[in-house]
């Protein structure tokens, strides 16, 4: 058992640092799968705003809006990598101030574009409160289709982060046997919310319906840092084989089961059970869940080819750009598509280029001269106020 002065100090060492550099190696790969969840995102909209043209079979064969599904996994993966060790309201407090410092700088910065270009502007009666919903990460408890928010579309995956991180300390200050009740409880939660979707096709509990997710990330971390080997040498032979192979039958284990969690059949997997209609499809993204977080582990481990060739550090670069990336996109990808009836159709491929390039570069950008600034910024005067006062 760790100690409470061990906690506190391997939390102080961490505590400001990349999300994936602590105590178990740099999991670089993690870092370069962010951008590819985040392509993923972009890819769909492009194809929403026909800057891509695919089939409608290709369309439903790749079910590219289980990208943020991913962020979520990987957002509790990552956290409790860090955080395992929450044991003080001082730690808590530290937690939260570290989440606001990663996500409201660029949050409310892609906000802007869509309240000032009129290209951008599309709210309803009321869009006071469409502006506070966003304000206050509100928007997926909303009945109304997140995805359709006036104010940056992709941010609305950040209402439901935000559910997560406030739940977050729960679960790690709840102790091995509260822990499995918290987990069971979210679980059941988790599919009463899907099911109340597929019965009335309200959005309004997205949130909680995530929680499968993000709560298979942290049970996959701890799983992880508990059997992780802890020596650093290159795997070879048969080790490296069969790491490889568990990587690659991870990612292929996603694709149907993305497909049934997106585009589930009306009568699919609804069974009478004692005279009732009882539907069991959650069955789906409870799976997916669990594929997710099998390729996570894997990665996390690097003993793989997968996982070693994303460790290039023009990956990692990828990966930690990837929030900007995920924020920007959306309105590149709008203004863009505004000028498309104005050029022959032969053009549209290169507006499709130019759209990812500039979001891309505009990620980069925001990453190091908005993001990581900013970060360090409010992380120093959270640390002046909950360690430096602690020690005075």
């Amino acid at each position: 058992m760790v100690s409470e002065l061990q906690r506190s100090s391997a939390l102080e060492k961490r505590q400001f640092s990349d999300p994936l550099k602590g105590g178990y190696g740099n999991c670089d790969a993690l870092t370069s799968l962010r951008f590819f969840a985040a392509l993923s995102v972009f890819l769909l909209h492009a194809q929403v705003h026909e800057l891509i043209v695919l089939s409608a079979e290709v369309r439903t064969w790749y079910s590219l809006i289980q990208g943020v599904s991913f962020f979520f996994v990987l957002s509790g993966f990552v956290l409790t990598l860090r955080y395992e060790f929450l044991s003080s309201w001082k730690d808590t407090a530290l937690f939260y101030c570290n989440r606001f410092a990663r996500i409201a700088p660029l949050y409310y910065l892609s906000a802007i574009p869509f309240l000032v270009l009129p290209v951008l502007q599309h709210f309803g009666a009321q869009p006071w409160k469409e502006v506070l919903a966003y304000c206050f990460a509100l928007q997926d408890w909303s009945s109304t289709q997140p995805g359709q928010t006036p104010i940056n579309p992709p941010a609305h995956s950040i209402s439901s982060e935000a559910f997560f991180y406030l739940l977050f300390p729960l679960f790690m200050l709840a102790g091995k046997r509260w822990l499995k009740i918290a987990v069971c409880a979210s679980v059941v939660l988790a599919v009463a919310a899907w099911n109340y979707f597929r019965a009335t096709g309200s959005t309004a509990l997205t949130p909680v319906a995530g929680l499968l997710f993000f709560v298979a990330g942290i049970l996959a971390c701890l799983i992880f840092k508990r059997s992780a080997s802890k020596t650093s040498e290159a795997p070879s032979g048969k080790e490296l084989f069969l790491a490889t192979t568990a990587e690659i039958v991870g990612l292929i284990a996603v694709v149907p089961l993305a497909i049934k969690s997106t585009y589930p059949l009306a009568d699919d997997m609804v069974f009478p059970i004692m005279g009732k209609s009882i539907d069991c499809s959650a069955v789906y993204p409870a799976a997916l869940a669990v594929a997710f977080s099998f390729v996570l582990y894997n990665f996390a481990r690097e003993r793989g080819l997968l996982s070693r060739l994303l460790k290039h550090p023009l990956f990692v670069h990828l990966g930690e750009a990837s929030f900007a990336f995920f924020l920007v996109h959306y309105a590149v990808i709008t203004v863009c598509r505004s000028v498309i009836n104005m050029l022959p159709s032969n053009m549209v491929p290169v507006l499709f280029l130019l759209s990812f390039v500039v979001s891309l570069a505009i990620a980069f950008i925001l990453y190091r001269f908005v993001e990581t600034p900013a970060r360090r910024m409010i992380a120093q005067k959270a640390r002046l106020m909950f360690v430096e006062s602690e020690k005075d």
